[in-house]
């Protein structure tokens, strides 16, 4: 399953572009870690309160 963080950024070959601000953004591996440390710091989004409300994490729900 694709990261929530792409719901805020364009991949490209080496990195990413965010649609809030049109930062560029690298990375040497296949690492979400630069973007979701972006989304931090600039727009202060958290990165726990993203995950715990994407509706993969609800799938679940209910089942016991």
């Amino acid at each position: 399953m694709p990261s929530v963080v792409w719901d805020y950024f364009d991949e490209f070959e080496g990195g990413g572009k965010c649609r809030l601000c049109g930062c560029i953004r690298n990375r040497k591996d296949k690492s979400t870690s630069t973007f979701w440390q972006h989304l931090e710091r600039v727009h202060g989004l958290d990165k726990r309160l993203m995950l715990s409300s994407s509706p993969a994490n609800s799938l679940g729900e209910g089942k016991k």
